[in-house]
This record gives structure tokens, C-alpha cells and sequence, in this order.
């Protein structure tokens, strides 16, 4: 008779615990079930989730970088960092929406803040410029990958802010790339 009620009160709380388990806890207006939190799980399939981690971070760098030529930089990287950052701004705030809806976290949580490069936090002002220019390109070269990519490869919204979003990529990419043979058309 004790293995019965036993058997019983193991059923009852692996019952119990299911059900809490794939109970919602609503945050805001949003209804996410428990499992996301406690398994990492999203949404999204890899190539939006490397999509969003890759975006975000590389356009959070990028606003980051071109805050300090505003500061300190003069000239044409001055304009063009200008220009990338009010671009990527725009990113950072449509790929938090998607990645939000998607169940991916960004800001990764632990990864390192933008820092100038070893010897450029105390470099002259074209020394920066110059090498912001590299580094917006390349920069502008990934995210655009990373576009190019979900735009045939993933969800419906994030195909479409894609193929929304990358003929100004590759317009700012062409306008701030060097002349010899760089450009979004490899």
C-alpha cells in the first residue's frame, strides 16, 4: 500500500513540476515561456542568431569608434563616421527589436566594450581618421556578409529588414571603400 501512495506522490510532483515548468512568465507585454530563461533556447535559427550577435556587436563598435573621432578626429573620417554612425544607430535599434521578438539576448552579456586599438588613444587626429577608415570598411564589409546572408537564408521580418536595409550598406560601403578594386561586388 506504501508503494501505491508513494508511486502516487511521485506522479502528483512530476506532474506538478511539468506544468510550472511550461508555465509563461509574462515580462512587460511579452508572454516568454519559462524554458527560454533557463535553457538559453530562442527563436531563431543559427544564421539569425549569428546574424544578431554578429550585427550588434560589430554596430555597437562601430558607433563606439566613430564617438571618438567626433572627439578627436578632423577631416573626411570625421564625415564619414558621422554618417556610419547614424546608419548603424538605426541597426542597433531594428536588430534589438528583431533579436527582442526572436528570444536572443544582445547585448551578449560578457563581452568586452570598444576600445581603441593599442597606441590609438593617444594618436593624432589623421592617425585615427586613417584608421577608422579601415576599420569602418572592413566593419561595413562583415555586416554586410552578415545581411546578405539572412536575406535568403532565415524568418520572414528579418529577410525583409534585410533586403530593406542593404542597398544603403553597400551605397556607404562604395562611398568610403579605396578606388583600387574594393567594393561590395567581390
Amino acid at each position: 500500500m506504501k508503494s501505491k501512495k508513494r508511486g502516487f506522490l511521485s506522479g502528483a510532483l512530476a506532474v506538478a513540476t511539468l506544468v510550472s515548468m511550461n508555465a509563461c512568465t509574462t515580462v512587460g507585454d511579452n508572454k516568454t515561456p519559462n524554458n527560454l530563461y533557463l535553457t538559453n533556447a530562442t527563436k531563431a535559427d543559427n544564421e539569425a542568431y549569428t546574424f544578431f550577435r554578429a550585427v550588434y556587436q560589430t554596430a555597437s563598435d562601430e558607433v563606439a569608434f566613430a564617438k571618438q573621432l567626433d572627439a578627436k578626429g578632423s577631416g573626411e573620417a570625421k564625415q564619414v563616421a558621422s554618417k556610419v554612425s547614424v546608419q548603424y544607430q538605426a541597426i542597433l535599434e531594428k536588430v534589438a527589436q528583431l533579436a527582442t521578438d526572436a528570444d536572443v539576448l544582445i547585448p551578449q552579456p560578457g563581452l568586452a566594450k570598444f576600445e581603441l586599438a593599442h597606441g590609438l588613444d593617444s594618436a593624432q587626429a589623421d592617425v585615427l581618421g586613417e584608421a577608422y577608415l579601415k576599420s569602418s570598411v572592413k566593419n561595413q564589409q562583415k555586416v554586410i556578409a552578415q545581411f546578405k546572408q539572412v536575406e535568403r537564408n532565415t524568418s520572414l521580418p528579418l529577410r525583409d529588414y534585410a533586403q530593406e536595409v542593404l542597398p544603403a550598406l553597400e551605397e556607404t560601403l562604395a562611398s568610403i571603400a579605396p578606388s583600387e578594386g574594393h567594393s561590395s561586388h567581390h
